[in-house]
């Protein structure tokens, strides 16, 4: 191979290999690729000391019905925490939410988590800002029992 030739091809390669760097780094900046190393850790600087659990009933005939529970009992916010640590992350998608899950620690703004149906039947998903994670349904439902809330169901 001549020398012209072989910089040709070097010169190429580097030039596919920024592309397809930035293309990289553009679908992770934008959501599009889900973190998969990634879970949530909610609690982790500051200890919450109370949680307000906003669930939205969405149906044709009746509309919206939006119901509050505030929680401050320990056992119960440390269970809700545990539950949205075990997330795991997926790609995000502009599925409707169906509720808020709002995070009072004891320093620090208010975090406000949105609770959204899964794709799977096992499934139920939390988007915290650009960052989405799949939960398991029973693990949340349990948890948000606990709290006399109830997941949400589209029917």
């Amino acid at each position: 191979m001549s020398n012209k030739l072989t910089r040709r091809i070097k010169i190429a390669s580097i030039a596919i290999g920024l592309i397809l760097s930035a293309a990289v780094f553009v679908a992770f900046s934008i959501g599009l690729l889900p973190r998969f190393w990634d879970t949530p850790s909610y609690g982790d600087v500051s200890p919450i000391v109370s949680i307000e659990i906003e669930t939205i009933d969405r149906t044709p005939i009746t509309g919206s019905k939006s119901t509050f529970v505030t929680t401050s009992d320990p056992a119960v916010i440390a269970t809700i925490i545990d539950t949205l640590n075990s997330g795991t992350g997926i790609a995000d998608c502009r599925c409707l939410w169906s509720g808020y899950v709002r995070l009072t620690p004891e320093t620090g703004p208010v975090i406000e988590i949105q609770l959204v149906p899964g794709h799977g039947e096992s499934t139920y998903d939390i988007r915290d800002g650009r960052d989405r994670y799949s939960i398991d349904r029973d693990a949340m439902a349990s948890a948000l029992k606990g709290a006399g809330a109830k997941l949400p169901t589209f029917e």
